[in-house]
């Protein structure tokens, strides 16, 4: 026999061999198709995503394999097992009772398919998950996409798009995922499970909350309780912290981060372990929480018997020094959050296992630095980070079972066992020596990823407008003078010197139709005329005219006539132009001092700014959280 001809169909091959003396050809297999057990090439697609590697990471290793190369066609049409992943996965959740429909706790979360490092909210695809809090079990997971490469490619050429599944479902924005798909699983709960969700415990982002009040999966007559996780409350308050720490000169601060946090940790769990009712516990941990930092720093007049025994031997009480100088202001402002959230702390509830299933769909995702999004790889693998959350271990096994109907091989079954008898010791061994995680800083808030909820924030914001509601009579009462002293005080007097006037000092000014608006120009002239003074630090060295020539100042210019002038995109024109109608002057003097000189820009009063962008503030203060 003779071999004539290989036929590749990824990883197997069909050999075509011929007689060189009657012809007979014979077509055999490198692979049984009969056997009871996955293909080569299943086998290899489902390996590689187990293990958060795509098509051309696949195709490298068998290069070095010097194996032959499966085609993106062929990869694309192994990975379309999701169908197996949807039915495993409505198999695998639920914790069903058959006694009509009753209340749980839930725990939810998101992630994307890329990291956004602060900066980059702009993820292609996005998962979110909604997990119990009693049994642990996964109870749902939505993906969303906002990119399919078929569409993408038509719209560019202008051409309708084919018939073809399309795996794009999202056009909003990629920070509005999370919310939508948690909204989706509170809406198909009683469907899907049988269950009400009415606490779910989360991270800081009150979007979430916000979509189901609007949403009301359950009707009006049931209300959605919101429990804030209490590492995510501990690790902001630390960032906070290091916020109000600067090195080389907060070092006290930065030295006490972690015994602030312990402190209140511990707080926490003797208030839980006290037979009180919750109003009580609350109340006491308010308390400790407040005192923690004067017992960190050494006052410990506050301070409870459990919490400490009193001043140390050789320890200072440095909370006067730090009161003095500001920092301690700082320290409790940094903790107003937590004394916000004390009922969440005493609850003690965390979203580890929420954020467990994200580490898995990272893992399957390679970690977040391959794009999985351009087809629906992103969906399968979430999908398959599903069952193997629920499964552990034993999902490659479920796998096998569901797609031959048989158990894996031998090989397999002894990975399995050996995978799970690691897990188990290092159970038993983080039971036996506890240690602490490094635990990584929360991204910053946006407009669908915001820290404050609505009832908070319209409770401050009613209490801020009452208080800055002002007679007239008490406007005139306030006395806030503007800087008196230092350059701006000489820039004042030579700017009297040059021009002939008198500029008298002047205190806060509050808009009569909005008091929330104010202004505090450095000097008023008189009713038509103020005066907003600007002693830059980096050009101390020259003159304003040789640092606008220079360039050297950002925010004025030359104009067609060469008179120097304040740019109007510059935020010191939009300081000047809220000056002038909330003082009730037409003209400001924007004068730029140096010890070299000084120069003006006579700015006039615009009416069409003003009234544009007076409505902006007005949102921007009164707006509903969203």
């Amino acid at each position: 026999m003779e071999l004539i001809l290989e036929k590749q169909n990824g990883l197997i091959s069909e050999l075509k061999f011929k007689c060189q003396m009657c012809n007979t050809e014979r077509i055999p297999c490198t692979e049984n198709p009969t056997q009871d057990k996955l293909n080569v090439n299943s086998a290899a697609v489902l390996g590689f995503v187990s293990a958060g590697l795509g098509h051309s990471a696949m195709n490298e290793i068998n290069a070095n394999l010097d194996l032959p190369p499966m085609s993106y066609r062929q990869y694309l049409l192994k990975t379309s097992l999701d169908y197996l992943l949807r039915s495993e996965l409505a198999q695998e959740v639920g914790d069903i009772d058959d006694d009509g429909i009753p209340t749980i706790t839930v725990i939810a979360d998101g992630a994307w398919s890329k990291r956004s490092y602060k900066v980059n909210y702009h993820a292609l695809s996005g998962v979110a998950c909604i997990v119990g809090a009693r049994t642990g079990k996964l109870l749902f997971v939505g993906i969303r996409n906002k990119y399919c490469p078929i569409c993408d490619r038509c719209s560019s050429k202008n051409i309708p798009s084919p018939a073809h599944s399309c795996c794009k479902n999202w056009t909003g924005s990629s920070t509005a995922m999370e919310s939508y798909i948690i909204v989706e699983g509170f809406q198909q709960s009683i469907s899907m499970h049988g269950l009400k969700y009415t606490q779910l415990v989360g991270d800081g982002d009150s979007s979430v909350l916000k979509k189901l009040c609007i949403a009301k999966p359950y009707g009006h007559k049931v209300s959605i309780k919101k429990i804030q996780c209490v590492n995510h409350l501990l690790r902001n308050y630390c960032s906070k912290l290091r916020e109000v720490f600067v090195p080389y000169l907060r070092t006290t601060l930065g030295n006490n981060i972690m015994r602030l946090r312990i402190g209140i940790k511990k707080a926490i769990l003797y208030r839980r372990s006290q037979t009180l009712s919750l109003e009580q516990q609350v109340e006491l941990l308010s308390k400790d929480i407040a005192n923690c930092p004067k017992h960190v720093f050494g006052q410990h007049e506050s301070c409870d018997s459990y919490f400490c025994q009193g001043n140390k031997e050789g320890e200072v009480n440095i909370v006067p020094d730090m009161i003095e100088c500001g920092l301690f202001d700082d320290i409790e402002s940094s903790g107003k959050r937590l004394l916000q959230n004390v009922h969440s702390l005493i609850l003690n509830m965390k979203n580890n296992a929420a954020e467990t299933y994200n580490s898995i769909v990272c893992k399957f995702v390679g970690g977040k630095r391959i794009n999985f999004s351009v087809k629906n790889s992103y969906e399968v693998r979430c999908k398959a980070a599903a069952i193997c959350y629920n499964k552990k271990e034993e999902y490659l096994a479920l796998l096998h079972k569901n797609l031959t109907g048989r158990s894996p091989g031998q090989f397999a079954k002894k990975y399995i066992a050996r995978v799970k008898r690691k897990r188990e010791y290092n159970k038993i061994r983080k039971e036996l020596f506890p240690r602490l995680k490094k635990r990584k800083t929360a991204a910053p808030p946006d407009e669908n990823y915001g820290r404050t909820e609505i009832h908070e924030f319209e409770k401050k914001r009613d209490k801020l407008l009452e208080y800055l509601s002002k007679t007239e009579d008490e406007i005139k009462d306030i006395d806030i003078t503007a800087s008196n002293f230092g350059a701006v005080s000489t820039a004042k007097l030579q700017f009297e010197n040059d021009y002939k006037v008198l500029v008298s000092d002047c205190g806060l000014f509050i808009d009569k139709e909005n008091c929330f608006l104010g202004a505090s120009p450095d000097g008023i002239i008189d009713p038509h005329h103020i005066i907003e003074i600007k002693c830059s630090w980096s050009i101390r060295d020259l003159s304003p005219q040789q640092a606008v020539n220079e360039k050297k100042i950002k925010y004025l210019k030359i104009d067609q006539n060469g008179d120097v002038r304040l740019k109007q995109n510059h935020y010191y024109y939009f300081q000047v132009q809220g000056q002038l109608p909330i003082t009730g002057a037409n003209y400001c003097y924007f004068v730029v001092w140096t010890p070299s000189g000084l120069i003006v820009d006579k700015i006039e009063k615009n009416i069409s700014f003003w009234e544009n962008n007076v409505p902006k503030l007005k949102d921007l203060f009164k707006c509903n959280g969203s």
